[in-house]
């Protein structure tokens, strides 16, 4: 339920007072080459569009067997080929700073959170995913779970979504050499985070 509601917020503008900034609504992308989840959940989140000029940018994902099968191959896949880089964990960060710049440990310690909060991401997605244990289903899926039960593993599910709207995206714009550059507006793209 608590996805409903989060989902709501992002259908109307956001008024971002600290930046002096407006961001559009967003709703979600009907480019069926794109799509991961279901027409009935794609219907779905259409329907529960408040901004009807909101803009098509949110892909939903909701997950199944074969889904996050999928998304696990694709990850392995992902991460084997090279095809994504991750960022270094926060001691390799914090080692790294400190030699380029003798001053960095004379930070205050909120300004060297600010700096190091992704490189400690990156440490805890690392974590999870080592943790997990890998089970196949007697239908030859792939299914993950965490090794304890106190254990998560959120940030490695986000990095394999990621990755498999990434596979979708390269499919749809770099895999066929019949498309051209010229038929991607490369200013409308942006990443969020």
């Amino acid at each position: 339920m608590v996805g409903a509601v989060l989902w709501d917020l992002f259908t109307v503008e956001t008024i971002d007072s600290e930046f002096g900034m407006t961001y559009p609504a967003w709703t979600v992308n009907t480019d069926k080459e794109l799509q991961i989840s279901s027409d009935t959940v794609i219907n779905d989140k259409v329907e529960r569009n408040i901004d009807k000029d909101a803009k098509q940018v949110m892909i939903p994902y909701v997950g199944t067997a074969e889904l996050n099968s999928m998304m696990h191959l694709i990850t392995r896949k992902t991460l084997k080929d090279g095809a994504v880089s991750i960022l270094i964990d926060d001691y390799d960060k914090r080692g790294k700073l400190e030699d380029a710049d003798p001053t960095f440990i004379m930070k205050s310690a909120e300004e060297k959170t600010n700096i190091l909060i992704p490189f400690v991401q990156t440490r805890y997605m690392i974590n999870e995913a080592v943790a997990l244990e890998v089970k196949f289903t007697d239908t030859g899926l792939i299914k993950v779970q965490e090794a304890k039960r106190t254990a998560t593993k959120d940030r490695y599910m986000t990095f394999g979504m990621f990755c498999l709207f990434g596979d979708k995206l390269y499919n749809k714009y770099c895999k066929n050499d019949n498309n051209n550059d010229d038929d991607i507006d490369w200013d409308e793209i942006s990443l969020v985070y």
